[in-house]
């Protein structure tokens, strides 16, 4: 593998864990927790929104899947609105958003199999129809879980007290 995809993947992947980190040991109930009113966010949520999000960049744009279904679409909320990602039902589970993500994060892994930084996606961002490397999508990326791993750090210190990257 390229020594620049080598190094934005190993980046990607330290957020990737130290997300997942944050939601370990948590309860179901705790993982729902609005811990930082008004805001709507929680880690069940941030699990589900990166699951999301990896599926996006990866399969959507890089790969140009068009038609590939939102993970949580059949749970009846608002996906696709600036929040209906932190929107779940009741019967949701902490150890299913756990799931979920790393099932997105071995898709993109598959998705980038054998390309390199400089390779275009076949898509082009949605706002504003420009195309975009694989280099780009993994730099927002590592950009989009830095931001989201800093608000599960509140969350959890919140939660239960506990603090740093690999609880």
């Amino acid at each position: 593998m390229n020594a620049e995809l080598n190094m934005l993947n190993e980046f990607l992947d330290q957020y990737r864990a130290v997300l997942v980190a944050k939601a370990t040991g948590l309860s179901d109930e705790q993982s729902r927790s609005h811990a930082v009113e008004p805001s709507n966010l929680s880690i069940l949520g941030l699990l589900r929104h990166m699951a999301e999000v990896e599926r996006h960049w990866f399969r959507r744009i890089l790969l140009n899947e068009s038609e590939l279904p939102d993970f949580f679409a059949a749970d009846g909320v608002a996906i696709g609105t600036a929040d209906g990602d932190f929107e779940f039902p009741e019967a949701a589970t902490l150890s299913e958003g756990i799931e979920v993500l790393q099932h997105a994060i071995a898709e993109s892994r598959s998705a980038i199999e054998g390309k390199v930084p400089e390779d275009v996606s076949l898509a082009t961002r949605t706002k504003t129809g420009a195309p975009v490397s694989l280099r780009w999508i993994l730099i927002h990326m590592i950009e989009e879980y830095a931001r989201h791993c800093g608000h599960a750090d509140f969350l959890r210190e919140r939660l239960d007290g506990k603090k740093g990257d690999l609880l």
